[in-house]
């Protein structure tokens, strides 16, 4: 009866077939547990909604249609533990180094256990209606590393300035010059300041905030430098105030010189 019980639940939606064989994978049959287990591998539970999330000048992550509050999170390191691994993405992160960023001044084992609850309490607030049982669509742990699933569905603001960006200077180094303005200009839009300004001291979020530093700048010059071209200088003056330290000297003095 058990072992057709597990043979159901792969007829069943993710969200009711979870918990079952959860269940009888623990069954005293052993032909009950490899039926479960086998079938537990291959069932995937993928949330009805995407995760949309702006990292740019505000850290804001929606649910579907929901934006997850402060107090969704549960945690301020929850909240942080997300950060790291969005900065990272692509990338598997060691544990120890989680822990390093998080709790550097307290033991390993009660390090290791707040580590535990805080990704508990992340899961929570990304998939809060995750069946028991189920591994997280948005977050892959494998031994002692975690990363952010490259499969999940997730928006990021950070991937959509940069795509602009690039598709806007393909397009200029084709001689295409009207296509050029109009995705840089699309990229200006989604550069909403700098990187995680939360995190604007932590020395994990450096590196990738003066990345896309570098891209916004070098795309807001030659952005000014093409209209410019075109005699629109007011709006070229638009592109060399967006940050003070981003302008160029050559571009601030053919401004002068208009």
């Amino acid at each position: 009866m058990r072992l057709q019980a597990a043979r159901l639940a792969v007829s069943l939606d993710a969200p009711f077939a979870f918990p079952i064989l959860r269940a009888l994978s623990k069954d005293r049959s052993a032909e009950v547990r490899q039926v479960a287990e086998e079938t537990l591998r291959h069932l995937v539970y993928k949330p009805a909604y995407p995760l949309v999330v702006r990292l740019l000048g505000a850290f804001v992550v929606i649910r579907g249609e929901i934006e997850i509050r402060d107090r969704d999170w549960r945690s301020s390191k929850a909240r942080q533990f997300f950060q790291i691994l969005l900065t990272e993405q692509g990338r598997a992160v060691p544990r120890d180094y989680i822990l390093d960023l998080l709790w550097p001044d307290m033991e390993t084992a009660p390090a290791i256990n707040n580590l535990r609850v805080t990704l508990n309490r992340l899961s929570k607030a990304l998939e809060p209606d995750r069946p028991d049982g189920a591994p997280s669509a948005f977050i892959l742990q494998q031994g002692d590393t975690f990363a952010i699933n490259p499969t999940a569905d997730i928006l990021l603001d950070t991937t959509q300035f940069s795509q602009k960006v690039a598709e806007g200077n393909k397009a200029f180094y084709r001689g295409q010059r009207r296509d050029a303005m109009l995705l840089l200009r699309e990229s200006m839009q989604i550069y909403g300041g700098s990187y995680l300004p939360d995190a604007l001291y932590d020395d994990w979020s450096t590196i990738e905030r003066e990345r896309l530093l570098h891209m916004f700048t070098e795309a807001a010059l030659l952005l000014g430098e093409m209209v410019l071209d075109e005699g629109r200088a007011h709006e070229a003056v638009s592109y060399t105030h967006l940050r003070a330290h981003e302008t160029d000297s050559y571009l601030v003095c053919r401004l002068l010189l208009e």
